[in-house]
């Protein structure tokens, strides 16, 4: 025979899934141009070899654009999300 009923169970699955939830929204607001910590370091990284690279901030975070500043006092604008760049050089 069944401990729990099917309702019960379900309920308590959502529930725990709701605090993961919650718990995981606080982590990701906290996050710095929109990318974890592992991400940043990877960028940072990248952006070190790259040496005309200057500063990339972030524009929408829903939209996926980014500004990145480069060397020459250029500023270009990024859409991760559409895969589009204001300098079609970096486009393949």
């Amino acid at each position: 025979m069944r401990q729990m009923s099917i309702p019960c169970v379900i309920s308590g699955h959502l529930q725990k899934l709701g605090k993961k939830m919650d718990t995981r929204k606080v982590v990701v607001e906290n996050w710095k141009n929109g990318v974890g910590e592992r991400i940043e370091k990877k960028l940072q990284r990248t952006l070190e070899k790259i040496e005309s690279v200057v500063q990339v901030q972030m524009y929408s975070h829903a939209l996926g654009e980014y500004s990145v500043r480069l060397t020459n006092n250029r500023c270009l604008v990024v859409k991760l999300s559409m895969g589009t760049y204001s300098c079609k050089w970096w486009q393949v």
